[in-house]
């Protein structure tokens, strides 16, 4: 699962502020208890646009 760290912390792992990583869940639910973390969904993810083809020719 993909979480991104909602503020910088370090410990077991270190992460900073607005970083995404793919976490062990007993790594994580310490860390999204405390309200270091917040798992990313599907929704998150979708307001990105692919903006490596033009689109005016």
């Amino acid at each position: 699962m993909k979480y991104r760290a909602k503020v910088s912390f370090a410990g077991k792992i270190s992460m900073y502020k607005g970083e995404i990583r793919s976490l062990k869940a007993d790594i994580a639910n310490p860390l999204l208890e405390c309200g270091y973390l917040e798992k990313l969904t599907t929704e998150n993810k979708a307001g990105k646009k692919n903006e490596s083809k033009r689109t005016n020719s």
